[in-house]
């Protein structure tokens, strides 16, 4: 068997040079290129760009919508709860059904939120049960996404945050 390992390392390094030229400009540069500089802003802005809506069921079935249609609007929250006649025990009731304006800051905490908990991989539950949270995002850049949470504490600081937006 031949060892193609030297061959491959000296290629590697004869393309160094090249790489080094075609990004010490960039690197130089005053301001990063419009396509870098647009992912560096995304990363740490917690906005997503509108239109996008998240659906949320939380771990007792009450169902959260909050959206915004365009950039120009506000986002909206509407809450709709579980109904004692819907509910396992027959007894349950969420509330009273909320739809209201968000406040930017409010938004941006809730998509740091939903970012922390679409991140989060390892408490993702393999099938929708009591207390499991279940989350579906759908936005002009990714579309559609869903997926389902385990009862972790991450979730219940979503349905605390959920819950003083609804009082507010």
């Amino acid at each position: 068997m031949r060892d193609m390992g030297s061959k491959v390392r000296i290629q590697a390094l004869a393309t160094l040079p090249l790489a080094a030229a075609l990004l010490l400009p960039a690197c130089q540069s005053a301001s990063p290129p419009p396509d870098v500089k647009k992912e560096m802003t995304t990363e740490k802005s917690t906005a997503i760009e509108a239109p996008w809506t998240v659906s949320y069921l939380d771990g007792s079935a009450n169902s959260y919508q909050i959206w915004q249609e365009d950039s120009k609007s506000a986002a909206k929250l509407k809450y709709t709860p579980v109904k004692p006649e819907q509910s396992s025990t027959g007894h349950y009731s969420g509330g009273e059904p909320v739809e209201k304006t968000l406040d930017a800051g409010s938004v941006a905490e809730l998509w740091r939120q939903l970012r922390a908990l679409e991140a989060d991989t390892a408490n993702r539950a393999k099938a929708r049960g009591k207390g499991t949270g279940m989350f579906r995002f759908e936005d002009k850049a990714r579309g559609n996404l869903e997926f389902l949470v385990e009862r972790v504490p991450a979730l219940l600081e979503l349905d605390r945050l959920l819950a003083s937006l609804r009082a507010r």
